[in-house]
Protein backbone atom coordinates (compact mmCIF):
# COMPACT_ATOMS: atom_id res chain seq x y z
CA UNK A 1 0.00 0.00 0.00
CA UNK A 2 1.15 3.25 -0.84
CA UNK A 3 1.47 6.47 1.86
CA UNK A 4 2.63 9.99 1.56
CA UNK A 5 2.59 13.00 3.05
CA UNK A 6 2.17 16.77 3.12
CA UNK A 7 3.86 18.74 6.20
CA UNK A 8 3.07 22.54 6.54
CA UNK A 9 4.89 25.45 8.86
CA UNK A 10 7.37 24.34 11.25
CA UNK A 11 10.65 21.81 11.53
CA UNK A 12 8.95 20.01 13.74
CA UNK A 13 5.72 18.89 11.83
CA UNK A 14 8.18 17.86 9.09
CA UNK A 15 9.94 15.63 11.68
CA UNK A 16 6.97 14.56 12.73
CA UNK A 17 5.61 13.70 9.33
CA UNK A 18 8.43 11.41 8.78
CA UNK A 19 8.61 9.84 11.66
CA UNK A 20 5.19 8.50 11.46
CA UNK A 21 6.00 7.56 8.31
CA UNK A 22 8.67 5.29 9.28
CA UNK A 23 6.17 3.31 11.36
CA UNK A 24 4.26 2.46 8.06
CA UNK A 25 7.21 2.07 6.27
CA UNK A 26 8.45 -0.67 8.78
CA UNK A 27 4.85 -2.42 8.64
CA UNK A 28 4.74 -2.99 5.03
CA UNK A 29 3.54 0.53 3.50
CA UNK A 30 5.91 2.26 0.64
CA UNK A 31 5.97 5.21 0.33
CA UNK A 32 4.82 7.01 -2.76
CA UNK A 33 6.51 10.09 -3.78
CA UNK A 34 3.58 11.33 -5.91
CA UNK A 35 0.66 13.45 -4.53
CA UNK A 36 -2.06 11.34 -6.12
CA UNK A 37 -3.14 7.53 -6.05
CA UNK A 38 -2.24 7.06 -2.45
CA UNK A 39 -3.92 4.74 -0.18
CA UNK A 40 -3.12 6.95 3.22
CA UNK A 41 -1.92 10.63 3.49
CA UNK A 42 -0.93 12.22 6.71
CA UNK A 43 -1.35 16.00 6.56
CA UNK A 44 0.09 18.04 9.10
CA UNK A 45 -1.12 21.26 9.68
CA UNK A 46 -0.31 24.61 11.14
CA UNK A 47 -1.40 27.52 13.05
CA UNK A 48 0.84 29.93 13.45
CA UNK A 49 -0.75 32.54 11.43
CA UNK A 50 -4.59 32.79 9.39
CA UNK A 51 -2.73 32.16 6.24
CA UNK A 52 -1.07 28.98 7.77
CA UNK A 53 -4.71 27.78 8.57
CA UNK A 54 -5.80 28.92 5.37
CA UNK A 55 -2.74 26.89 3.25
CA UNK A 56 -4.13 24.16 6.13
CA UNK A 57 -7.63 24.02 4.78
CA UNK A 58 -6.72 24.78 1.48
CA UNK A 59 -3.75 21.41 1.41
CA UNK A 60 -6.47 19.23 3.13
CA UNK A 61 -9.24 19.62 0.48
CA UNK A 62 -6.41 19.60 -2.33
CA UNK A 63 -4.99 16.26 -1.46
CA UNK A 64 -8.27 14.46 -0.68
CA UNK A 65 -9.66 15.61 -4.35
CA UNK A 66 -6.07 14.11 -5.60
CA UNK A 67 -6.70 10.97 -3.40
CA UNK A 68 -10.29 10.34 -3.57
CA UNK A 69 -9.62 6.38 -1.99
CA UNK A 70 -7.01 6.91 0.52
CA UNK A 71 -7.27 7.41 4.44
CA UNK A 72 -6.92 11.17 5.18
CA UNK A 73 -5.02 12.15 8.73
CA UNK A 74 -5.35 15.33 9.08
CA UNK A 75 -3.34 16.09 13.11
CA UNK A 76 -0.79 19.49 13.86
CA UNK A 77 -1.51 22.67 15.53
CA UNK A 78 -4.44 23.84 13.51
CA UNK A 79 -6.69 20.82 13.98
CA UNK A 80 -5.59 20.96 17.77
CA UNK A 81 -7.56 24.12 18.48
CA UNK A 82 -10.10 24.68 15.09
CA UNK A 83 -11.08 20.68 15.28
CA UNK A 84 -14.46 21.67 14.40
CA UNK A 85 -13.48 23.20 11.20
CA UNK A 86 -11.53 20.06 10.22
CA UNK A 87 -14.65 17.50 11.50
CA UNK A 88 -16.43 20.27 8.60
CA UNK A 89 -14.17 18.26 5.70
CA UNK A 90 -16.53 14.73 5.15
CA UNK A 91 -13.05 13.40 2.97
CA UNK A 92 -10.92 13.55 6.58
CA UNK A 93 -11.41 10.13 8.35
CA UNK A 94 -8.93 10.64 11.34
CA UNK A 95 -8.41 14.16 13.13
CA UNK A 96 -5.45 14.15 15.49
CA UNK A 97 -3.78 17.21 17.15
CA UNK A 98 -0.62 17.33 19.06
CA UNK A 99 -0.46 14.43 20.94
CA UNK A 100 -0.82 10.89 20.76
CA UNK A 101 0.41 10.44 17.20
CA UNK A 102 2.09 6.90 18.13
CA UNK A 103 -1.91 5.37 18.14
CA UNK A 104 -2.40 6.56 13.87
CA UNK A 105 -0.59 3.52 12.36
CA UNK A 106 -2.93 1.43 14.12
CA UNK A 107 -5.97 3.60 13.58
CA UNK A 108 -5.23 3.76 10.04
CA UNK A 109 -5.18 0.02 9.91
CA UNK A 110 -8.35 -0.41 11.63
CA UNK A 111 -10.18 1.64 9.18
CA UNK A 112 -8.12 -0.31 6.35
CA UNK A 113 -9.56 -3.49 7.60
CA UNK A 114 -13.20 -1.93 7.96
CA UNK A 115 -13.08 -2.11 11.57
CA UNK A 116 -15.38 0.57 13.69
CA UNK A 117 -13.14 3.37 14.86
CA UNK A 118 -14.06 7.01 16.52
CA UNK A 119 -12.82 9.53 13.80
CA UNK A 120 -11.76 12.48 16.21
CA UNK A 121 -8.37 11.75 18.52
CA UNK A 122 -7.82 14.93 19.96
CA UNK A 123 -7.08 15.52 23.75
CA UNK A 124 -6.87 18.38 25.63
CA UNK A 125 -3.58 20.19 25.13
CA UNK A 126 -3.36 20.12 29.29
CA UNK A 127 -3.07 15.82 29.32
CA UNK A 128 -0.15 16.87 27.48
CA UNK A 129 2.71 16.50 30.32
CA UNK A 130 5.21 13.82 28.83
CA UNK A 131 7.30 14.04 25.91
CA UNK A 132 5.61 11.55 22.79
CA UNK A 133 8.83 9.33 21.17
CA UNK A 134 8.34 9.36 17.52
CA UNK A 135 11.58 7.65 15.85
CA UNK A 136 13.04 7.93 12.65
CA UNK A 137 14.90 5.15 11.08
CA UNK A 138 14.97 4.92 7.66
CA UNK A 139 15.54 8.99 6.27
CA UNK A 140 13.49 10.50 3.43
CA UNK A 141 16.44 13.12 2.66
CA UNK A 142 19.55 11.81 2.71
CA UNK A 143 21.26 15.49 3.27
CA UNK A 144 19.84 16.60 6.21
CA UNK A 145 18.04 15.54 8.90
CA UNK A 146 15.41 17.27 11.29
CA UNK A 147 15.66 15.82 15.06
CA UNK A 148 12.76 17.04 17.29
CA UNK A 149 14.15 17.03 20.92
CA UNK A 150 12.14 19.14 22.51
CA UNK A 151 8.30 19.93 22.61
CA UNK A 152 5.66 22.65 24.26
CA UNK A 153 6.08 26.18 24.78
CA UNK A 154 5.67 28.29 27.72
CA UNK A 155 6.41 32.01 26.94
CA UNK A 156 2.92 33.03 25.73
CA UNK A 157 4.04 35.75 23.65
CA UNK A 158 0.80 38.25 23.22
CA UNK A 159 0.68 37.51 19.31
CA UNK A 160 1.14 33.58 19.38
CA UNK A 161 -0.93 30.60 20.14
CA UNK A 162 1.63 27.67 20.00
CA UNK A 163 1.15 27.46 24.43
CA UNK A 164 -2.22 26.49 23.30
CA UNK A 165 -1.76 24.36 20.91
CA UNK A 166 1.35 22.71 22.12
CA UNK A 167 1.47 23.02 26.07
CA UNK A 168 4.43 22.74 28.13
CA UNK A 169 7.81 22.43 28.04
CA UNK A 170 8.19 18.44 27.51
CA UNK A 171 12.25 17.27 26.68
CA UNK A 172 12.89 14.29 24.82
CA UNK A 173 15.19 12.05 26.53
CA UNK A 174 18.95 12.58 26.01
CA UNK A 175 19.34 8.83 25.29
CA UNK A 176 16.77 8.56 22.57
CA UNK A 177 18.11 11.75 20.51
CA UNK A 178 22.14 10.09 20.88
CA UNK A 179 20.08 6.47 19.45
CA UNK A 180 18.70 8.79 16.16
CA UNK A 181 21.40 10.56 15.77
CA UNK A 182 23.72 7.67 15.72
CA UNK A 183 21.46 6.09 13.32
CA UNK A 184 21.11 8.92 10.81
CA UNK A 185 25.54 9.23 10.49
CA UNK A 186 25.49 5.45 10.18
CA UNK A 187 22.83 6.16 7.13
CA UNK A 188 25.35 8.86 5.77
CA UNK A 189 23.28 12.09 6.37
CA UNK A 190 25.49 14.64 6.90
CA UNK A 191 23.89 17.41 8.83
CA UNK A 192 21.61 16.87 11.88
CA UNK A 193 19.09 20.10 12.28
CA UNK A 194 18.12 20.07 16.55
CA UNK A 195 15.01 21.46 16.64
CA UNK A 196 12.03 21.59 18.91
CA UNK A 197 9.33 24.18 19.36
CA UNK A 198 11.11 26.14 22.04
CA UNK A 199 14.69 24.06 22.01
CA UNK A 200 16.54 26.71 24.43
CA UNK A 201 14.49 25.43 26.97
CA UNK A 202 15.80 22.08 26.54
CA UNK A 203 16.22 20.00 30.26
CA UNK A 204 14.59 22.38 32.10
CA UNK A 205 12.20 19.05 32.89
CA UNK A 206 15.17 16.72 33.51
CA UNK A 207 17.84 16.26 36.21
CA UNK A 208 20.63 18.78 35.79
CA UNK A 209 20.23 18.42 31.91
CA UNK A 210 20.76 21.52 28.88
CA UNK A 211 20.74 22.05 25.15
CA UNK A 212 24.53 22.56 25.59
CA UNK A 213 24.63 19.32 28.16
CA UNK A 214 22.93 17.40 25.11
CA UNK A 215 25.07 18.98 22.35
CA UNK A 216 28.41 18.13 24.14
CA UNK A 217 26.73 14.53 24.93
CA UNK A 218 26.31 14.04 20.74
CA UNK A 219 29.69 15.08 19.94
CA UNK A 220 31.20 13.34 22.28
CA UNK A 221 28.90 9.76 21.64
CA UNK A 222 28.02 9.53 18.32
CA UNK A 223 31.58 9.38 15.70
CA UNK A 224 31.48 10.05 12.12
CA UNK A 225 31.86 12.60 9.51
CA UNK A 226 28.80 14.97 10.46
CA UNK A 227 28.08 18.82 11.53
CA UNK A 228 25.23 20.00 13.79
CA UNK A 229 22.88 22.82 12.83
CA UNK A 230 20.79 24.86 15.86
CA UNK A 231 17.53 25.80 14.44
CA UNK A 232 15.69 28.98 15.98
CA UNK A 233 16.46 29.90 19.29
CA UNK A 234 14.94 32.33 22.07
CA UNK A 235 17.98 35.37 23.03
CA UNK A 236 17.21 34.80 26.56
CA UNK A 237 18.10 31.21 26.42
CA UNK A 238 21.52 31.64 24.92
CA UNK A 239 24.01 30.92 27.39
CA UNK A 240 27.94 31.93 27.71
CA UNK A 241 28.62 27.95 27.90
CA UNK A 242 26.48 27.28 24.72
CA UNK A 243 28.59 30.22 22.57
CA UNK A 244 32.07 28.76 24.11
CA UNK A 245 30.81 25.27 23.46
CA UNK A 246 30.55 26.18 19.49
CA UNK A 247 33.69 28.15 19.72
CA UNK A 248 35.24 25.30 21.09
CA UNK A 249 33.56 22.35 18.11
CA UNK A 250 34.16 24.71 15.35
CA UNK A 251 33.93 21.40 12.83
CA UNK A 252 31.25 20.21 14.49
CA UNK A 253 28.53 22.96 15.40
CA UNK A 254 27.21 24.89 12.58
CA UNK A 255 28.52 29.05 13.55
CA UNK A 256 25.04 30.26 12.49
CA UNK A 257 22.16 31.17 15.18
CA UNK A 258 18.71 32.26 14.29
CA UNK A 259 17.52 34.65 17.14
CA UNK A 260 14.24 35.92 16.81
CA UNK A 261 13.98 39.63 17.89
CA UNK A 262 10.59 40.49 17.07
CA UNK A 263 10.93 44.67 17.44
CA UNK A 264 13.33 46.76 18.34
CA UNK A 265 11.00 48.90 20.70
CA UNK A 266 10.75 48.36 24.58
CA UNK A 267 7.13 49.23 24.36
CA UNK A 268 6.17 46.70 21.60
CA UNK A 269 8.04 43.98 23.26
CA UNK A 270 6.63 44.39 26.26
CA UNK A 271 3.47 44.21 24.81
CA UNK A 272 4.35 40.95 22.94
CA UNK A 273 5.17 40.12 26.39
CA UNK A 274 8.63 39.14 25.35
CA UNK A 275 11.49 38.51 27.78
CA UNK A 276 14.12 41.16 26.97
CA UNK A 277 14.29 44.98 26.33
CA UNK A 278 16.36 45.45 22.93
CA UNK A 279 19.91 46.48 25.17
CA UNK A 280 20.02 43.13 26.64
CA UNK A 281 19.69 41.61 23.22
CA UNK A 282 21.96 44.26 21.92
CA UNK A 283 24.30 43.57 24.69
CA UNK A 284 23.98 39.11 23.90
CA UNK A 285 24.65 39.81 20.44
CA UNK A 286 27.51 41.76 20.66
CA UNK A 287 28.89 39.28 23.64
CA UNK A 288 28.46 35.95 21.09
CA UNK A 289 30.19 38.24 18.01
CA UNK A 290 33.26 38.68 20.68
CA UNK A 291 33.54 34.76 20.98
CA UNK A 292 32.94 33.97 17.32
CA UNK A 293 33.24 37.15 14.83
CA UNK A 294 32.21 35.05 11.67
CA UNK A 295 28.95 33.81 13.42
CA UNK A 296 25.98 34.47 10.58
CA UNK A 297 22.82 35.42 12.82
CA UNK A 298 19.82 35.89 11.47
CA UNK A 299 16.42 37.17 13.04
CA UNK A 300 12.83 37.08 12.77
CA UNK A 301 10.61 40.46 13.20
CA UNK A 302 7.28 41.46 13.13
CA UNK A 303 5.71 44.78 11.93
CA UNK A 304 2.24 45.93 12.38
CA UNK A 305 1.55 44.82 16.04
CA UNK A 306 -1.55 46.67 17.24
CA UNK A 307 -1.10 49.92 18.08
CA UNK A 308 2.59 50.48 17.06
CA UNK A 309 3.27 53.78 15.76
CA UNK A 310 5.68 55.32 12.79
CA UNK A 311 8.07 56.28 15.43
CA UNK A 312 7.89 53.09 16.91
CA UNK A 313 8.42 50.99 13.53
CA UNK A 314 11.53 53.70 12.71
CA UNK A 315 12.63 52.80 16.03
CA UNK A 316 12.82 48.95 15.46
CA UNK A 317 14.17 49.92 12.31
CA UNK A 318 16.87 51.89 13.13
CA UNK A 319 18.02 49.65 15.93
CA UNK A 320 17.90 46.36 13.34
CA UNK A 321 20.57 48.40 11.38
CA UNK A 322 22.95 48.19 13.93
CA UNK A 323 22.74 44.59 14.80
CA UNK A 324 24.17 43.74 11.41
CA UNK A 325 22.00 40.49 10.95
CA UNK A 326 22.63 37.93 7.90
CA UNK A 327 19.07 38.00 7.15
CA UNK A 328 15.85 39.00 8.61
CA UNK A 329 12.57 37.31 8.19
CA UNK A 330 9.75 39.83 7.44
CA UNK A 331 6.11 39.05 9.46
CA UNK A 332 3.06 40.85 9.40
CA UNK A 333 1.37 40.92 12.34
CA UNK A 334 -1.43 38.10 12.17
CA UNK A 335 -4.26 38.73 14.99
CA UNK A 336 -4.71 34.94 16.46
CA UNK A 337 -8.01 34.56 18.06
CA UNK A 338 -7.73 33.38 21.72
CA UNK A 339 -4.18 35.56 22.25
CA UNK A 340 -3.96 38.61 24.79
CA UNK A 341 -2.97 40.72 21.35
CA UNK A 342 -6.07 39.65 19.31
CA UNK A 343 -8.11 41.67 22.00
CA UNK A 344 -6.10 45.03 21.54
CA UNK A 345 -7.67 47.20 18.78
CA UNK A 346 -5.47 48.43 16.13
CA UNK A 347 -6.24 50.12 12.65
CA UNK A 348 -2.86 50.40 11.23
CA UNK A 349 -3.84 50.65 7.15
CA UNK A 350 -2.62 48.16 5.02
CA UNK A 351 -0.94 50.78 2.72
CA UNK A 352 1.39 51.26 5.74
CA UNK A 353 2.26 47.68 6.63
CA UNK A 354 3.23 47.34 3.07
CA UNK A 355 5.62 49.94 3.67
CA UNK A 356 6.86 49.13 6.41
CA UNK A 357 7.62 45.43 5.74
CA UNK A 358 9.11 46.59 2.24
CA UNK A 359 11.40 48.71 4.44
CA UNK A 360 12.36 45.81 6.20
CA UNK A 361 12.69 43.78 3.44
CA UNK A 362 14.98 46.13 1.67
CA UNK A 363 17.12 46.84 4.86
CA UNK A 364 17.90 42.67 5.12
CA UNK A 365 18.96 42.50 1.42
CA UNK A 366 21.45 44.96 2.30
CA UNK A 367 22.82 43.47 5.42
CA UNK A 368 22.86 40.13 3.55
CA UNK A 369 24.89 41.37 0.84
CA UNK A 370 27.08 43.07 3.54
CA UNK A 371 27.70 39.86 5.80
CA UNK A 372 28.56 38.01 2.24
CA UNK A 373 31.47 40.54 1.15
CA UNK A 374 32.78 39.71 4.59
CA UNK A 375 32.97 36.07 3.01
CA UNK A 376 34.84 36.69 -0.16
CA UNK A 377 37.92 34.81 -0.41
CA UNK A 378 36.94 32.42 2.62
CA UNK A 379 37.48 28.64 2.49
CA UNK A 380 33.77 27.15 3.88
CA UNK A 381 32.74 23.30 3.64
CA UNK A 382 29.86 23.38 1.73
CA UNK A 383 27.58 20.39 1.95
CA UNK A 384 25.98 19.52 -2.16
CA UNK A 385 22.02 20.15 -1.62
CA UNK A 386 21.81 19.88 -5.59
CA UNK A 387 23.61 19.24 -9.02
CA UNK A 388 21.71 21.23 -11.52
CA UNK A 389 23.87 20.19 -14.76
CA UNK A 390 27.32 21.81 -14.76
CA UNK A 391 26.43 23.32 -11.16
CA UNK A 392 26.30 22.64 -7.51
CA UNK A 393 24.09 24.52 -4.73
CA UNK A 394 24.65 23.73 -1.52
CA UNK A 395 24.86 25.98 2.20
CA UNK A 396 28.04 26.51 4.39
CA UNK A 397 28.61 26.01 7.97
CA UNK A 398 27.55 29.33 8.66
CA UNK A 399 24.31 29.22 5.77
CA UNK A 400 25.55 30.81 3.43
CA UNK A 401 24.43 29.38 0.06
CA UNK A 402 26.85 28.50 -2.66
CA UNK A 403 26.73 28.26 -6.48
CA UNK A 404 30.06 26.27 -7.52
CA UNK A 405 31.12 24.51 -10.77
CA UNK A 406 30.64 20.43 -10.61
CA UNK A 407 33.85 19.20 -11.58
CA UNK A 408 32.20 14.92 -10.70
CA UNK A 409 30.52 15.92 -7.73
CA UNK A 410 27.62 13.83 -5.52
CA UNK A 411 24.83 15.26 -3.47
CA UNK A 412 25.63 15.04 0.01
CA UNK A 413 29.02 15.38 -0.41
CA UNK A 414 30.93 18.06 1.52
CA UNK A 415 33.32 19.98 -0.12
CA UNK A 416 36.07 22.74 0.42
CA UNK A 417 34.56 26.14 -1.82
CA UNK A 418 35.94 29.54 -2.07
CA UNK A 419 33.94 32.63 -2.51
CA UNK A 420 34.70 34.63 -5.18
CA UNK A 421 31.39 36.75 -5.59
CA UNK A 422 29.11 37.76 -2.98
CA UNK A 423 25.82 38.15 -4.36
CA UNK A 424 22.27 37.61 -2.79
CA UNK A 425 20.25 35.14 -2.06
CA UNK A 426 23.09 32.76 -3.82
CA UNK A 427 26.94 33.70 -3.65
CA UNK A 428 29.25 32.32 -6.10
CA UNK A 429 32.35 30.33 -5.26
CA UNK A 430 34.88 27.85 -7.08
CA UNK A 431 36.24 24.30 -5.80
CA UNK A 432 39.16 24.84 -3.49
CA UNK A 433 41.67 21.58 -3.80
CA UNK A 434 43.57 21.39 -0.59
CA UNK A 435 47.28 21.21 -1.53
Amino acid sequence: MNINYCSIGCKVNQYECEALINLFLENGFVFNDCQSDNDVFLINTCSVTNTSEMKSRKMIRQIARNNPNAVIVVMGCYSQIKTEEIEKIDEVDLIFGTSNRVAIFQEVKNLLENKKTSRKKVADVKDFIEYENLEIDKFLDKTRAFVKIEDGCENFCSYCIIPYTRGKIKSRNPENVIKEIKKIVQNGVKEIVLTGINIGCYGVDLENFSLETLIERIITEVKGDYRLRISSIEITKITDSLIKLMAIYPQKICKHLHIPLQSGNDRILDLMNRKYNFEFYFNKIINIRKILPDINITTDIIIGFPTETNEEFKDTYDKTALLAFGEIHVFTFSNREGTKASLIESNIPASVLKERSKKLINLSKKMALDYRKKSIGKIYDVLIEKIDGKNCFGHTENYLFVQFKNICFDVNQVVKVVINEATYPISIGEYYEVQ
